[in-house]
């Protein structure tokens, strides 16, 4: 990203690119991320997600990773962080 493309960017945008990076690429870590604003409060557990998909499907698995970014963007979203992807 450019200087200006950073300054422009939505927190959403700055934030899923890494949190994504982190879950999907540390798959033997329990990760947990909590985010609030205000009252409103975003979370999203790997051991849960881990407990749900078994072995077959592994945190790294572009199918999960895809899941992973929508969860990210939908608990930003909530929390009323505009997410353009």
């Amino acid at each position: 990203m450019t200087l200006d493309e950073i300054l422009e960017a939505t927190e959403a945008e700055l934030l899923i690119p890494p949190l994504l990076r982190i879950v999907v690429g540390s798959p033997p870590l329990d990760i947990v991320y909590q985010h609030q604003v205000e009252a409103e409060m975003s979370f999203l557990g790997t051991r849960k997600m881990r407990e749900i998909l078994g072995d077959e499907a592994p945190l790294p698995d572009p199918e999960v990773r895809a899941f992973v970014r929508g969860a990210l963007t939908e608990g930003l979203a909530t929390l009323g962080s505009e997410v353009i992807i």
